[in-house]
């Protein structure tokens, strides 16, 4: 066959798709190769950002164990301190500090507890004698006017012989005790801290104590004048 013929114009046309699919194929392959790499870039930097962050864990993870160790060996050597000084955590807590072996300072802990207790049951107690008042403008309004004054005074009246009735036996027969565990020893009722006897108690020395006695019985007070209220109130 000779050039210009048919049949060599069809193998020259297919001599040129081939070479055309060639060098598209060799093209592809270059783009694939390309994505191939930069992916496997972003793999070694993804791998080295986790070690690097495995690195830090690991030293946070190191300074941790460190300080808690730390911290274990201070309170192990307190603990030696303390037995080489003498246990003083079963004596009993004193105002005047710790004095002659037998008593110890309260603790910070005690302390805190201890005011706040007292703020708490000292508020308490105020907005329950204030219940009083309220009962008195209900009372007040519930009557003539002609018997306002007479409510008044009897409201007053009630406080005062209620507060003298709680302090000479009230408080004594309803919390004085002597208890045996939870319950009064004798079952039915107290028969000690008349007229605020061991309100205060004394150490060996004479040293004078203070008690929760005090703030106990103005806040069961409160109660109890406010319970006489309501009671003569009705009537």
């Amino acid at each position: 066959s000779c050039p210009g013929s048919p049949p060599c114009e069809k193998a020259m046309a297919l001599r040129r798709l081939c070479l055309v699919g060639l060098v598209a194929g060799l093209s592809a392959t270059d783009a694939d190769d390309k994505a191939l790499q930069q992916r496997l870039v972003e793999l070694e930097r993804l791998v080295s950002d986790q070690r690097e962050q495995l690195a830090s864990q690991q030293s946070d993870f190191d300074h941790t164990q460190e300080l808690i160790a730390e911290v274990v060996a201070a309170r192990h050597a307190r603990k030696l301190t303390a037995a080489a000084a003498g246990d003083t955590t079963t004596l009993p807590p004193s105002i005047h500090g710790a004095t002659n072996g037998k008593y110890r300072e309260y603790t910070p802990e005690e302390s805190t507890a201890g005011a706040m207790d007292h703020m708490w049951l000292i508020l308490c107690g105020a907005l329950v004698m204030f219940m009083q008042a309220g009962f008195a403008m209900v009372e007040s309004g519930c009557c003539r006017a002609k018997n306002v004054q007479n409510i008044l005074l009897k409201n007053l009246t009630d406080v005062c012989m209620g507060t003298v009735g709680w302090w000479f036996s009230g408080w004594a027969f309803a919390y004085s005790g002597p208890y045996e565990g939870d319950f009064i020893d004798n079952q039915f009722i107290g028969y000690k801290s008349f007229l605020g006897y061991e309100f205060l108690a004394y150490r060996d020395d004479k040293q004078m104590e203070p008690t929760t006695n005090m703030l106990n019985w103005f806040f069961q007070w409160a109660f109890c004048s406010a319970a006489s209220t309501i009671v003569s109130g009705g009537v």
